[in-house]
């Protein structure tokens, strides 16, 4: 965002706080916003930029899903095994 953008965002949110803080009998509003965990106020228009960060969408990672490798059948051999392992434990 450019810097006359900004500072036209800084002027209308110190605008929307002033108000918001008079309605409020006086008590100060700044930092009440949701916009302000993305302060910083040691920067230039700290509420503009605040308000630009939080708007932001985060990009969605997109990851790579790998192939599922598919189970061999079992041979002849593990069936018969198992059906006998099965049989002796049965006794």
């Amino acid at each position: 965002m450019e810097k006359e953008q900004l500072k036209a965002l800084q002027d209308e949110l110190d605008v929307l706080k002033w108000n918001d803080t008079q309605a409020r009998g006086g008590q100060d509003t700044c930092g009440t916003y949701d916009y302000c965990v993305k302060c910083d106020k040691s920067v230039e228009f700290p509420c503009a930029q605040a308000k630009t960060a939080f708007e932001v969408k985060p990009v969605e990672t997109v990851v790579e899903e790998k192939p599922v490798k598919k189970a061999k059948p079992a041979s002849d051999k593990a069936i018969r095994t198992r059906k006998t392992t099965r049989a002796k434990k049965a006794e």
